[in-house]
């Protein structure tokens, strides 16, 4: 779940895209797993899921270390870069 203030704005790059809305210092925890909203999919759950599904997973969810993790709040709209400017 999202800790800082964002909001959604167009963006060249996806089309919808996650701004931070606030002045957010280096080192600030910008997002926390909130096991009560946000799921979690194993490779073999992804792989159960028929195509619509998976593509969405696929889209809106990041992986790390081998699961993807699917956020209920708008942190699904984060451009999930190779080359990230936060972490």
């Amino acid at each position: 779940m999202l800790q800082v203030k964002t909001k959604l704005s167009l963006s060249g790059i996806h089309g919808i895209g996650l701004f931070a809305d606030e002045f957010i210092p280096k080192g600030t925890v910008m997002w926390t797993y909130a096991p009560n909203l946000d799921r979690v999919y194993t490779e073999p759950e992804l792989q159960a899921l028929n195509k619509l599904e998976k593509n969405f997973v696929e889209t809106y969810s990041f992986k790390y270390f081998g699961n993807y993790y699917l956020c209920v709040d708008d942190a699904r709209f984060m451009n999930h870069s190779k080359t990230p400017n936060c972490t």
